[in-house]
């Protein structure tokens, strides 16, 4: 979960964890998400160790990365849309924190999904829903989600005084799986 200071590799990876090939050529990445197609990677990647966080787009073919955000604000966490058309990602400028959505292709502006004062962590888009994380309400990290089409409307699910992150949503929408720090580390 730490990421290296000195550049490094994304690998492709067998079920046992033996190496199959490179999938990206050493640098400074973190948050990879493949995309719905597994023909892109979506990731956060900075050109130095103390550099800025910025959205990049992987080729998987080409192993060519194309940067996303032009903000000079950290970006990080990129989330694929359901149709790997559009990325949702943080973003923390100092006038406008939150959830950004751009087009994956790069072309066309940003828009703000969700603003917040805090950090708000996406982490899967499942259908019309985007579930994150976030400490804005309880002081606790929290696991909420917004719906489409505006992605406008926030809807806590997990609200504790534990930190409640990550997760996934089962294949049948029905369950959601999260990490907790409730009864300890």
């Amino acid at each position: 979960r730490t990421v290296p200071p000195t550049p490094h590799p994304l690998l492709w990876i067998r079920p046992d964890g033996t190496p199959i090939d490179v999938a990206v050529p050493p640098g400074h990445y973190t948050d990879p998400q493949l995309s719905p197609d597994a023909t892109r990677i979506a990731l956060a990647a900075r050109d130095s160790p103390d550099a800025k966080w910025y959205v990049a787009i992987v080729d998987v073919a080409t192993k060519r990365l194309r940067k996303l955000t032009l903000d000079p604000a950290p970006a990080r966490a990129p989330v694929w849309s359901p149709d790997g058309e559009s990325v949702i990602y943080l973003s923390l400028r100092p006038d406008a924190p939150g959830l950004y959505r751009k087009n994956a292709n790069g072309v066309g502006g940003e828009q703000l999904v969700l603003r917040s004062p805090g950090v708000v962590w996406p982490y899967q888009w499942a259908g019309d829903r985007l579930f994150y994380f976030g400490g804005v309400v309880t002081g606790a990290m929290d696991i909420a989600m917004v719906s489409g089409p505006a992605y406008d409307q926030p809807t806590r699910v997990i609200a504790t005084r534990a930190h409640d992150v990550d997760g996934a949503l089962s294949p049948d929408g029905r369950w959601l799986a999260y990490t907790s720090n409730d009864t300890g580390r």
